[in-house]
């Protein structure tokens, strides 16, 4: 769901068990509560993500996750107030009492560390995939058949080097 974003339209996920779904950036952000896409690692990192076994911070759920982001934007910004907070007593928001503040203060380095692993990234240089492409000759795709045990197969390889129609 992170790569729903302003420019792309829609991006299709099939689920075991269901059909397609389309993802496009207002039904991502209706799902999670969030204002854009690009805050989902920030949202998982706060409330947790049980499938993909990412804890969150103790005592933040999703709603908690959802208003925290809606209030100070992203990660940072949550861990800044409630830094600023500590301080000079300032950060005002629903729900968000003296234990709550701890927990979050006390897992601030796990809330980044799991942003970090769920972020997708996007500077990574990939390889020409083509080149990953196995071609092999005739030859090898006879052997290939003896090895598995279909010796019919490896006979039309010895009598056609091409595949067959």
């Amino acid at each position: 769901m992170q790569l729903v974003d302003d420019g792309d339209p829609a991006v299709s996920m099939v689920t075991p068990g269901a059909k397609m779904t389309t993802w496009n950036e207002q039904k991502v952000c209706q799902k999670f509560r969030i204002h854009r896409p690009s805050q989902l690692p920030e949202f998982l990192a706060l409330a947790g993500d049980q499938s993909d076994g990412i804890p969150g911070v103790p005592l933040i759920g999703p709603v908690m996750a959802s208003d925290l982001l809606a209030e100070f934007g992203d990660l940072e910004g949550v861990l800044h107030a409630v830094a600023e907070h500590e301080i000079r007593n300032k950060i005002k928001l629903r729900g968000l009492g003296p234990k709550r503040i701890k927990k979050l203060i006390e897992h601030s380095d796990h809330a980044r560390a799991y942003r970090n692993i769920i972020r997708l990234r996007k500077d990574l240089q990939t390889p020409d995939l083509q080149l990953l492409q196995w071609q092999p000759s005739p030859p090898q795709i006879r052997d290939l058949m003896l090895s598995y045990g279909f010796p019919s197969l490896a006979k039309v390889m010895e009598s056609d080097s091409e595949f067959p129609p």
